[in-house]
């Protein structure tokens, strides 16, 4: 539950280490119980590589660009660089435009020098020696932009991927050039690999397919299913979540799921084991009943999560 103190979500929605810097003065207390921040991320390496080779899910989407350093390297063209930005930030960030390369800075409102700020910090970090001295003009601010966006999006990153990786390679061995996961896969592809699918309707269908439901809730578990047929993608990850423990199938599908009676009526909530992928419902009279409880206990859920 303190993992995600090191972490941070995107406004795309993509997840990414905090800054190196800002990672090192984290308190022990948000460690989940490790000695340091690098052993935290290998740790999340290692659960990524165990999820790759059980062919389960993460649920949630990391950033490519951290990827792309944990899988290739850091060598980067600023026309990458700005589009990686775009992706994880959103167009509207002018660092990701060609308007600061084509138009004068003094027309942008931008007086930068070679430095940065490490974002929701105040921490000031150099682009290059004494560069928190050095003025970016319009002859320079292609070099500018090009190691400022490779600071924000991989130099400030390093450990953290190195230390990621390092997990990675605990499960599946050789190095970042011999690792048939990280060779074999892009950068999207693992993104996609750990993130999952959402539940449309084929994977709704081969849900359905696996499910192993107890004849004491049959009834129960027929609008069980309508409502995941008629609920949208938002609602059925949901379900899957408070279920299994993740709102995102992986490419294997699920392997296995249980619909299992539980004590009580109308105003009882449904029960879950995600550890064997099992909902227990109790025997609800109705469909409505049904739908409520169950929304009610996606609700009191959502708010548990784990990286």
């Amino acid at each position: 539950a303190e993992l995600p103190a090191l972490w941070k979500q995107l406004p795309r929605g993509a997840l990414v280490p905090v800054a190196d810097l800002v990672a090192e003065l984290t308190p022990k207390s948000k460690m989940a119980g490790f000695g340091d921040a690098a052993s935290v991320y290998r740790a999340c390496g290692r659960a990524c590589g165990l999820a790759a080779r059980f062919g389960d899910v993460v649920g949630e989407e990391f950033a490519e660009f951290f990827l792309h350093q944990v899988a290739r390297d850091d060598t980067v063209p600023l026309e990458e660089l700005q589009k990686q930005l775009s992706h994880a930030e959103g167009p509207g960030d002018i660092r990701a435009s060609q308007a600061v390369l084509s138009k004068p800075l003094v027309e942008l409102g931008l007086q930068p020098t070679l430095s940065r700020i490490i974002s929701h910090t105040q921490v000031e970090v150099e682009l290059v020696p004494g560069g928190r001295d050095v003025e970016v003009t319009d002859d320079n601010k292609a070099e500018w932009l090009q190691l400022h966006l490779h600071n924000k999006l991989y130099g400030s990153l390093r450990k953290a991927a190195d230390s990621f990786r390092e997990g990675i390679l605990d499960v599946f061995g050789g190095s970042r050039r011999t690792c048939p996961l990280l060779v074999l896969l892009s950068p999207s592809e693992l993104a996609r690999l750990w993130a999952g699918a959402c539940v449309g309707p084929e994977q709704l269908r081969r849900w359905r397919e696996v499910a192993v439901v107890s004849q004491e809730v049959q009834k129960q578990a027929d609008w069980f299913w309508e409502l995941l047929e008629e609920g949208d993608e938002e609602l059925r990850g949901g379900i899957l979540k408070f279920a299994t423990g993740v709102h995102r199938i992986g490419g294997l599908g699920l392997q296995c799921f249980e619909v299992q009676p539980a004590d009580g009526g109308d105003e009882s909530l449904p029960g879950a084991m995600t550890c064997a992928n099992m909902l227990q419902l109790p025997r609800y009279t109705t469909k409505a009943a049904l739908d409520k409880q169950l929304r009610k206990a996606i609700e009191l859920c959502d708010g548990f999560q784990v990286l």
